[in-house]
């Protein structure tokens, strides 16, 4: 530490001089960065209207919230380099943010700088989380924007940006992933007002109030502007047919629908419900965001499914009256069959802790090192045996190995985020770190599991730094201070017994 301090480096650059050096080792060692989720991701407006004109685009969006989206887009339309190496400047940028911002999180609650340093190492250059920094996908800025929201919130009370740096990166954060909904929004802003409320001003709450309001209420305003629909995603109707129709049984599902209760979206999958229906009377030569049902997809990027270069443009204004059949479906499907609902979320549950081999495209000569040392830190254990009856492919129940180490750090970070929740309103902003990281663990855990089946991993990857880096050092302390309470009690023990002597 005196090192650092006497060259000024501090432990927050080294973290993130670390993972640069690591991210630029794997690309130069030939792991590749794809766009391909640009043009073929369903998180996405068509690339060419993306990159020709950002902010049009984006206000045509309405499946996803506009973060993202405005971000790709301005730096492939905007930017002199180009959109490939630009993108990859931003990625970067976000791993050394989140490293930084990490470190620095673990630094304010006391961690010393060699801690800090190995914690952020082993939470942000493991094979589950470098797998995100390979692609312009929003996982990856999640992650970033966790961990910044954490460290926003040790700021003590009444300093400067205290309320307001925690209230704004929780909007971005709510305005980058459906994910993060607007009640998990109202939960950060209600316990940040709660722990600064003895040093609170009027402008403090005035801010707390309209950032949120203006960004997330706006863009749903925008939404029913656009599309006639007051919401921040139109996607939701999706995931949830998808957490439940595969957990229901065949025969039932084909029942509802020669009895008309739902559509055959569960059996062709929504993008060919859409396209062979509501979709055919759409302009198919658009080129709009909202006015083509597709998209061309560049001949680099054609693999697999995709070998015929034309995929869905989920934005398309005819696709939001599939959005609004699988919902109903959905709903119709839990309320006739809801052990079908719990059944399903004890398979995404199975999924949470799994370590799956991920497998790049093209890969570099570490990567395969980088993941076995993965599984070996995070403590990867043979997965429990599972019923006969949860083995077809279709189901998505995962059977990869499961993470100790996520599991006890995940318990970590939520049983200290209870416990101080309880302080709370004793100690104000002290113990603000812990709850609200707890707070954010929690809801992406259940949300993950509750609307979701199939990528609970790709979910949990989002929040894996903050679990790993935040639960690792507070076990870490708890051990720390429990030895340091027996040393204690010894040696008042030793000098008791030494004094009592005649």
């Amino acid at each position: 530490m005196v090192v650092w301090e006497s060259r000024r480096v501090t432990p927050p650059v080294v973290a993130g001089g670390i993972w640069a050096s690591w991210w630029l080792l794997l690309r130069v060692t030939g792991q590749g960065y794809s766009l391909r989720p640009v043009y073929a991701g369903y998180q996405f407006v068509p690339a060419d209207d993306l990159f020709d004109a950002p902010v049009s685009a984006v206000w045509s969006l309405h499946i996803q919230p506009p973060v993202w989206n405005l971000v790709v887009g301005a730096a492939g339309g905007w930017s002199p380099f180009g959109d490939a190496l630009t993108l990859q400047l931003v990625t970067l940028a976000l791993g050394i943010g989140l490293a930084a911002s990490l470190c620095a999180l673990l630094g304010a609650l006391g961690a010393p700088p060699g801690w800090a340093v190995g914690l952020t190492a082993l939470a942000t250059l493991n094979a589950q989380v470098m797998l995100h920094a390979f692609e312009p996908r929003y996982d990856f800025a999640v992650a970033t924007l966790t961990c910044l929201l954490v460290w926003t919130t040790t700021r003590p009370a009444g300093s400067r940006w205290a309320v307001a740096a925690p209230i704004v990166v929780s909007t971005t954060l709510a305005a980058t992933r459906t994910l993060y909904h607007p009640v998990w929004l109202v939960g950060v802003v209600v316990l940040v007002l709660i722990a600064h409320r003895r040093v609170l001003r009027p402008a403090n709450v005035a801010v707390a109030i309209a950032v949120p309001l203006v960004v997330i209420g706006g863009w749903a305003v925008k939404n029913q502007v656009v599309v006639e629909r007051p919401t921040v995603s139109t996607l939701t109707g999706m995931n949830l047919l998808r957490s439940v129709s595969p957990a229901t049984d065949e025969t039932a599902l084909e029942q509802m629908t020669t009895d008309g209760r739902i559509s055959e979206i569960w059996r062709v999958g929504l993008a060919r419900w859409a396209l062979d229906g509501p979709c055919l009377d759409a302009d198919q030569s658009g080129t709009g965001a909202l006015d083509s049902p597709t998209r061309t997809l560049p001949r680099q990027y054609r693999t697999g499914a995709f070998d015929d270069g034309v995929v869905p443009n989920y934005n398309a204004r005819c696709f939001l009256v599939a959005y609004d059949q699988a919902s109903s479906d959905a709903s119709t499907i839990i309320r006739e069959h809801p052990g079908a609902w719990v059944r399903g979320r004890l398979w995404a549950a199975n999924n949470w802790f799994g370590l799956p081999e991920v497998d790049p495209a093209d890969r570099s000569a570490l990567w395969t090192p980088l993941e076995l040392g993965t599984r070996a830190a995070l403590v990867g254990a043979p997965h429990p045996p599972l019923p006969d009856s949860w083995g077809a492919p279709s189901l998505w129940v995962h059977r990869t190995p499961v993470s100790i180490l996520l599991i006890t750090l995940s318990g970590a970070v939520l049983v200290t985020g209870v416990r101080r929740g309880v302080a709370v309103g004793r100690d104000g902003a002290a113990h603000l770190p812990e709850i609200v990281a707890a707070w954010t663990v929690a809801w992406t855990l259940v949300a993950g599991i509750a609307f979701e089946l199939g990528e609970q991993v790709r979910f949990r990857n989002a929040i894996d730094p903050l679990v790993i880096g935040l639960g690792g050092w507070l076990l870490i302390d708890a051990v720390r201070r429990r030895r340091s309470g027996r040393d204690a009690n010894s040696r008042d023990a030793a000098l008791s017994q030494r004094n009592a002597r005649p």
